[in-house]
């Protein structure tokens, strides 16, 4: 291992270790959450043929958003367009969001691999970058968790002025 993947190493313990300064009733939910969704077989997701229908065999949950689309306006090209989608486990399970991916590689989510207890809030942030992307603007991200259904999707839209030549 070469020093620089060794002081890479260490700064990224480093960083997560600052990151987890929670109280212990956090860490106990999460703590529960996480054995209760990585008890096999009782979270498995099992793809039958291959066919991009997946079935649920575990517990799941159900994710509300406080809203599922954001309309940004109108910014001038090149600047980022960031918006908070703010969601809300309303089932009875503990939520964890397996993946978050952009219709498109100009838009970028951002979400925490945590449990979500039942009842409690969670984030995900979108940041659209409009730089060479003129015009209306329709985007979307697919969030996957052990939610029913499995998938869920959020919006983004709105317009970006051309730079003036």
């Amino acid at each position: 291992m070469s020093i620089k993947s060794t002081l890479i190493l260490f700064a990224s313990i480093l960083f997560l270790a600052s990151c987890n300064s929670v109280s212990s009733d956090e860490k106990a939910i999460r703590q529960a959450a996480k054995a209760k969704l990585s008890a096999p077989p009782s979270n498995e997701r099992i793809n039958k043929g291959n066919d991009n229908k997946v079935v649920v065999t575990g517990p799941t949950t159900k994710i509300q958003f406080k809203e599922d689309s954001y309309d940004f306006g109108t910014i001038n090209e090149g600047l980022k367009a960031k918006h908070v989608y703010e969601f809300t486990n309303v089932g009875t399970e503990p939520l964890i969001i397996q993946n978050a991916k952009a219709s498109c590689g100009c838009t970028v989510p951002t979400f925490s691999k945590e449990p979500v207890a039942p009842g409690e809030t969670g984030e995900i942030e979108l940041v659209f970058d409009s730089k060479g992307r003129p015009g209306k603007t329709s985007k979307y991200v697919t969030v996957t968790a052990n939610t029913e259904p499995i998938k869920t999707k959020i919006f983004l839209t709105g317009e970006v002025k051309p730079k003036k030549k």
